[in-house]
């Protein structure tokens, strides 16, 4: 099996689109992924992509983005990027604590 064929990806791009009977531009145009980088990603031809990209492609595959990233093979990446937004998020909030209104 070739890479153009099977790179997780590649797959995880290929059943996606044909699960939500989309094309791959239009998939490209409602998340803002460069159509010629999802051409590449197709290929097998693309094996690393920026966090954003990842996540946008997420967005148009309608998957977790932890699919994106497992299918990278990045899923480490994805572990640590949640513990730092956890960790990011707890902070925020403690300094700058969300008033809650239950109306009265």
């Amino acid at each position: 099996m070739g890479m153009e064929n099977g790179h997780p990806l590649a797959v995880l791009i290929r059943e996606r689109l044909q699960a939500l009977g989309r094309t791959a531009t239009v998939v490209c145009r409602a998340c803002g992924v460069d159509q010629g980088l999802l051409s590449k990603m197709l290929n097998g031809k693309a094996a690393s992509v920026s966090l954003e990209t990842a996540l946008r492609l997420a967005v148009g595959l309608e998957v977790r983005p932890e699919a994106v990233f497992m299918a990278l093979g990045r899923g480490d990446d994805w572990g640590e990027l949640l513990r730092y937004a956890c960790a990011g998020e707890r902070a925020a909030n403690a300094a700058h604590p969300i008033p809650y209104d239950f109306g009265g």
